[in-house]
């Protein structure tokens, strides 16, 4: 079974109460809107104020780092693709959570694994 974060648990019951998704325990990219009821969920957030929006976000990227830091501490190379999928993220925003960890000094960026353009 996939590693998946509590805080991911918690998100996708939060959207399953609010009726944003169906049964499917989906990835970050599947939870999108993609009928015309997911779409008008999806609507009915513009009724929070956008700094709350942004504090959840940041909230949950917060706990998303603390879980890759945890998942990579005794690697000595990090591969972008294993943490994408280990976290069921894409590459892009695996690079992107690596990117902060590297800037605040908590990961070497000598040890991300080269795959062309991703380093």
């Amino acid at each position: 079974m996939k590693y998946r974060p509590p805080m991911m648990d918690r998100c996708m019951k939060m959207m399953k109460e609010r009726g944003c998704m169906g049964e499917k325990t989906p990835g970050i990219m599947d939870m999108r809107p993609t009928t015309q009821k997911d779409r008008q969920a999806a609507s009915d957030l513009g009724g929070y104020n956008q700094k709350e929006l942004e504090c959840l976000f940041e909230d949950w990227l917060l706990l998303l780092e603390d879980e890759i830091l945890l998942f990579v501490k005794d690697q000595t190379e990090i591969d972008l693709k294993q943490v994408s999928s280990h976290f069921s993220i894409s590459e892009n925003s695996a690079t992107f959570v690596i990117k902060r960890l590297i800037k605040r000094g908590e990961i070497n960026a000598a040890q991300i694994a080269e795959h062309g353009e991703n380093r």
